[in-house]
C-alpha cells in the first residue's frame, strides 16, 4: 500500500511538473505572437510613414485633363487621346479617379446669381459624365465616343478645384474613387 501511495505521489510530481512546465512554454508562445503581431504593426507603421508625403498640383492636373478632354471634344475617336486622358485621370496610387466640367453663364434669362449656379450645375453634370466616360473607356477604350449618350450612377463624387474664368465661364474638378 505504502509503494503505491509513494507511486501515486512521484506521480503526481511529475504530472505538476510536466503541466508547469507545458503551461509555461504556452504562456512564452502566446507571449511570443503578441509581440510578432506588435512587430508587424510596427513595420507596417514604418512603411507608410516611409511613403514620401506628397501634395497633388490639382492645377496643373486640371490643366492636362482639360486639353485631353478639349482633344477628346474635337476628335471624338481618338483612341490615343483616350488612353492619354485615362493615364492624366487616373491615379492609381490614391486609387482616385479625376475629371473636369465645365459650364457657360447665360444671363440673357435670369439673373446672375441664377446664371452663376447654372453654370456651377451644368460643370458639375459635365464632370459626372466625364467620370462615366472614363469608366467605360477602363473596360472597353474603343467605346463610346463621347457623341453617344451614356446613363448609370456616378459613385459619390468630391470637388477638389473651382475656376471661374472670364468669357463666363466655370470649371471643377472632381474626384471619384478608383
Amino acid at each position: 500500500m505504502r509503494k503505491k501511495f509513494l507511486f501515486f505521489k512521484q506521480l503526481s510530481i511529475v504530472l505538476f511538473l510536466l503541466f508547469g512546465l507545458l503551461s509555461l512554454f504556452c504562456e512564452k508562445k502566446e507571449q511570443k505572437d503578441v509581440i510578432q503581431q506588435a512587430l508587424e504593426i510596427f513595420e507596417q507603421q514604418q512603411n507608410q510613414q516611409a511613403l514620401p508625403q506628397t501634395t497633388i498640383d490639382y492645377g496643373e492636373m486640371m490643366n492636362t485633363i482639360f486639353e485631353l478632354e478639349a482633344v477628346i471634344k474635337t476628335n471624338p475617336d481618338d483612341i490615343e487621346a483616350r488612353q492619354a486622358l485615362l493615364k492624366a485621370a487616373i491615379d492609381t496610387n490614391r486609387k482616385k479617379i479625376y475629371a473636369i466640367g465645365e459650364g457657360l453663364t447665360d444671363t440673357t434669362n435670369t439673373s446672375e446669381p441664377q446664371a452663376k449656379q447654372r453654370a456651377e450645375r451644368a460643370a458639375l453634370i459635365d464632370a459626372q459624365r466625364w467620370i462615366m466616360f472614363i469608366q467605360l473607356w477602363q473596360k472597353d477604350i474603343s467605346t463610346p465616343s463621347i457623341t453617344e449618350k451614356v446613363t448609370g450612377d456616378v459613385p459619390p463624387f468630391r470637388i477638389v478645384q473651382k475656376a471661374l474664368l472670364p468669357g463666363d465661364k466655370v470649371y471643377f474638378m472632381i474626384e471619384v474613387n478608383l
